[in-house]
């Protein structure tokens, strides 16, 4: 009989060990780090931003509101699984998304003139996940 009590008692901890185990792994997959792309995704921002502001044609576009070049830059350079918006605003205007999304990384320059017009603007790129 005594023996009996001993084999109980032995696979009772078995099972709470068990169970322990099974729910600290849980808890340690739950919590591990998910790839953090954030700073990479500024890095591609500033990146861009400087092509723009260092490049003078696409200062120009800039200036005069020629969306499609600096689109079709950005658009080249969004990682896959990502989509992006540029904003071209006014200095005093407010340059932000029509429509937010969950997760937006977003960085701004000003683009203050050519080499013959001064027209300053604010260039805003957005990118966030599908």
């Amino acid at each position: 009989m005594k023996n009996k009590k001993a084999w109980v008692r032995i696979v009772e901890a078995v099972i709470a060990i068990t169970l322990l185990f099974g729910i600290l792994t849980t808890l340690y997959v739950k919590s591990a780090e998910k790839p953090n792309v954030s700073q990479e995704i500024y890095a591609l921002e500033q990146t861009l931003l400087n092509q723009i502001s260092n490049n003078e044609n696409l200062r120009i576009a800039v200036i005069k509101y020629d969306n499609t070049t600096i689109i079709n830059l950005v658009n080249s350079s969004t990682p896959k699984g990502f989509e992006s918006q540029i904003k071209i605003c006014e200095l005093n205007a407010i340059c932000s998304l029509d429509n937010y999304k969950k997760e937006v990384y977003s960085s701004e320059s000003i683009i203050s003139s050519s080499l013959t017009e001064y027209s300053p603007k604010i260039v805003k790129i957005f990118i966030w996940k599908k």
